[in-house]
């Protein structure tokens, strides 16, 4: 069970935002290539069929998480964020996150003003995430670009792990519990096809609503 778990985590630390899968695809291919052929496809997918003839069964999980995109980055080192995917904007003020910048990761704070010097009229709003900034330390829009971010790089949740009794806590464990699953399945299937190639097809990516799988029979890939 310590194994299994330490594999999930591992998965579950990486940041794989939308549109920035690669960190979690290079993992996925490592491990999967130990058990059979990996085929890519022009949109990033990762596939692999084990044995042949009738009836195909697809199995599918997403390797994407959902994250932020810097929108603007302020005069005054403040940093702002559209959403890549299903964001709760509830949730956000006080919030660590980790901003994929170019030289590395960056921590930030989603900012927020002090309880007693908010406004009544706005301690118990709701704000949209283009009225909150992340704080990441910079005194200037100079100071940022130095820590290697620029507009339209990514961000997504600071990583975090916690288990408590038989409850995981951690970020993007859908669907990273997915690619963990089809790892385990095509260790247990190596071997039972003897006499066939036992080739590849299952899938990774691709935008937040959901994967794209191309069928193992060859038909048009659904969403």
């Amino acid at each position: 069970m310590n194994d299994l778990l330490a594999e999930r985590r591992a998965l579950t630390e990486i940041p794989g935002p939308s549109g920035g899968e690669g960190p979690v695809a290079s993992v996925v291919r490592k491990a999967w290539e130990r058990h059979a052929e990996v085929r890519e496809d022009g949109l990033g997918n990762l596939s692999v069929t084990v044995g042949e003839g009738e009836p195909h069964v697809a199995f599918a999980a997403h390797m994407d998480e959902v994250g932020f995109v810097i929108r603007r980055i302020g005069d005054d080192g403040f940093v702002g964020f559209n959403r890549l995917g299903g964001i709760p904007e509830q949730v956000l003020v006080g919030q660590r996150v980790l901003l994929l910048g170019r030289d590395g990761p960056v921590t930030g704070v989603f900012t927020t003003w002090p309880h007693h010097l908010t406004p009544d009229a706005e301690k118990y709003r709701v704000r949209p995430i283009g009225d909150i900034w992340v704080d990441v330390g910079a005194r200037t829009r100079e100071e940022v670009e130095r820590l290697g971010l620029r507009v339209g790089d990514r961000a997504v949740y600071a990583r975090s792990w916690h288990v408590e009794g038989d409850t995981v806590f951690a970020n993007a464990i859908d669907n990273r519990m997915g690619l963990a699953a089809l790892t385990r399945m095509l260790g247990s299937l190596e071997g039972q096809f003897d006499g066939r190639d036992p080739r590849s097809r299952a899938c990774r990516k691709s935008s937040a609503s959901g994967p794209s799988c191309r069928p193992c029979d060859g038909s048009t890939p659904t969403r």
